[in-house]
Parts: C-alpha cells; structure tokens; sequence
C-alpha cells in the first residue's frame, strides 16, 4: 500500500478539523441545562451622546498638522461658441442609404443608424451631428443650430 503525500493547505484543513471537534463537544456541556438559569441581559443606554459641530472659524481636527486650505479662485468659463447657421450639405459624402429596417446611410465611409451622432470640424469649430431620419438618397441630420439635409451624390 503506498501513502500519498499531503499538500501543506490539506495538512492545515484536517489539522483544523481535528481540533475543532473536541471544542464543539465542550461547548454543548456549557450551556445551561435549562431556560430558568440562563441570565436576562439589559440593554446599556448611554447617557452622554457625543456631537460634532464645526463652525467656519475652526480649522477641522481631520486635516494634516499644518495644512491650511487655499483660497477658492474662480476660473473665467470659456465662453461657449455661437451656434452655426447654414451648414453646406456638400461637407457631407452620402454614399448609399437602405431603407430597411434598421436603415442604415453611409456618410463619409462609416455607417450610421438613425439616432447615432458624429463630430465634424467646421469653420475651427467641432460641431455634433445625430441622424435624425433617413429616406431613399437622403439623410436629415440635426446639430444645435439647426438641421442639415443631405443627398445622395
């Protein structure tokens, strides 16, 4: 008959359950034989309930020692660009449309589903474009400024 070798973690599992029964056994002797001679525990209450207000005026006791807060600057906001009018459809390249379902138009080689969006520079501005509809040989598309048709070349 030929033993096989224990790993160190099978080692440790059985050394575990072998302690671990005799403790179970003794515990069942402990407790008490019946309800009556076990002790009623009250609830501890405390009288003296702690708070913590801190005002403006005092530094917070959970900042590092000597760390004084900076001044609150304001950054300028950029100011927003004024919306483009008119955007020539011919920046646009409508290769194909289908009309399935889901219609599908190619515009500038990619592929697009009505309610997906594209980004396009124009006039140094990045300007977001979504799909609004999509017929036989034409595309609507909306941005902020207004919408933009383009058809099929």
């Amino acid at each position: 008959m030929r033993i096989h070798s224990l790993t160190v973690s099978s080692r440790l599992v059985i050394g575990m359950l072998a302690f671990s029964v005799p403790m179970t056994h003794v515990r069942a002797q402990e407790e008490p034989a019946s309800s009556s001679e076990a002790e009623v525990v009250e609830v501890y209450k405390s009288e003296n309930v702690s708070s913590f207000d801190l005002s403006d005026e005092v530094r917070s006791p959970f900042w590092p020692i000597g760390w004084e807060p900076s001044a609150k600057v304001e950054k300028p906001r950029p100011k927003a660009p004024k919306p483009l009018e008119n955007i020539p459809p011919n920046l646009f390249r409508l290769s194909s449309t289908l009309t399935g379902k889901p219609a599908i138009a190619i515009i500038d080689g990619r592929d697009y589903m009505v309610g997906q969006s594209m980004e396009k520079s124009v006039q140094n501005q990045t300007v977001k474009f979504r799909v609004v509809a999509i017929r036989d040989g034409l595309v609507v598309l909306s941005y902020a400024g207004g919408t933009v048709t383009i058809r099929n070349n």
